[in-house]
């Protein structure tokens, strides 16, 4: 008997301090879950903002694809009107020889 009534106290003293150390753990816990939770949150804003980024960067790339066809365009354009140029300067020499040799 007397060894179950020590039992039992035993066990009641487990509990008890057992409910103690609950209690202070719960006390220290919300700040560590709260830091947890603002983390989750920076995390996620993050990420929404790296999609964005995503987006625009390929808003971006398609934007610049379409200067580059543009500016190859306009290359094309200027050697096209580099070599008229040389062939009307050619041309005009030409004309100046010829009226040369007519007179």
């Amino acid at each position: 008997m007397v060894r179950a009534a020590g039992s039992a106290l035993a066990s009641k003293r487990r509990w008890g301090c057992s409910s103690v150390r609950a209690a202070q753990a719960a006390h220290v816990l919300p700040l560590p879950i709260a830091t947890s939770h603002r983390a989750q949150g920076d995390i996620q804003g993050m990420q929404d903002q790296v999609r964005v980024l995503a987006v625009h960067a390929g808003q971006n790339a398609a934007e610049a694809s379409g200067s580059v066809s543009r500016i190859k365009e306009l290359d094309r354009v200027k050697r096209n009107m580099e070599a008229a140029c040389s062939t009307l300067k050619e041309a005009t020499e030409l004309s100046g020889m010829f009226i040369k040799v007519r007179a």
